[in-house]
């Protein structure tokens, strides 16, 4: 059973995302990506640059939203996958 003050606290950080990092996090709800992205991956998915996903996945992670969930090779340079950070 989820604790409404988990809830609530949840709810209340997500209503204060600005819009970009709305977007990010968004992503990370669906289930298709439960496996986690990277910021490249996201980058691709939202077609934005690189250095406008960047800043907000570490402001996500410095929210509590999401967490990193391990480094994965993509054309042979480490890269961090980030996951949502379970709230229940």
């Amino acid at each position: 059973m989820i604790q409404q003050t988990s809830l609530t606290v949840f709810l209340e950080i997500k209503d204060k995302l600005m819009p970009m990092q709305k977007k990010i996090y968004d992503l990370f709800l669906e289930k298709q990506y439960n496996e986690g992205l990277t910021n490249i991956q996201i980058s691709k998915i939202l077609n934005k640059p690189i250095n406008t996903i960047t800043p907000r996945t570490l402001e996500l992670r410095k929210k509590g939203l999401i967490i990193k969930k391990d480094t994965v090779k993509i054309f042979n340079k480490s890269h961090m996958r980030f996951i949502k950070k379970s709230f229940f």
